[in-house]
């Protein structure tokens, strides 16, 4: 879905100019390809289909969801973005920088166009929203089982030493 989605809808005027890289043979007279990273690493003792490309193949390297992980040094992922480093790379993340994706900022560099969810509000793109805050009674004071009562998952009832241990 993450490749078909865009590939039929949005490339859908390119025609037979799309390619997308699965399990089969792989096509090297198309002009525009999909791909996930997952059909393309390195995995379990398999080469990665990459390498079936010249580094120089591309010229440009669209990375959606660039946070997940594709940047990170010691990445699989990030195996392949160096392999075609000739390429012009462009990540694109709706996640703002954090601690554990700070590699993707680190390897990308600094976001050279941004959106905000606000903007995108007022533009009509996405929904406003409302945010309600409520705290069920189990979110305040907790859960505890009655005398008797059995687990359905370990089979057990409760004894008067469980409950107190809680």
């Amino acid at each position: 879905m993450l490749l078909d989605d865009p590939k039929d809808k949005t490339f859908m005027p390119f025609a037979d100019a799309r390619f997308k890289i699965e399990g089969g043979p792989i096509s090297k007279g198309c002009e525009m390809y999909f791909a996930l990273y997952q059909s393309l690493a390195a995995s379990e003792g398999q080469p990665g289909r990459y390498q079936e490309f010249a580094r120089d193949f591309f010229d440009l390297i669209v990375v959606d969801e660039c946070h997940r992980g594709s940047a990170r040094e010691d990445s699989s992922w990030r195996e392949v973005l160096t392999y075609f480093e000739p390429a012009v790379q462009l990540g694109m993340t709706a996640t703002p920088l954090r601690e554990d994706n700070r590699d993707t900022y680190i390897y990308f560099g600094n976001p050279i166009y941004q959106y905000s969810l606000k903007q995108g509000i007022e533009d009509g793109f996405l929904a406003p929203y409302t945010v309600y805050r409520i705290v069920t009674d189990l979110d305040a004071t907790g859960w505890r089982p009655t005398l008797g009562q059995s687990d359905r998952k370990c089979k057990r009832c409760f004894t008067p030493r469980d409950l107190k241990s809680r």
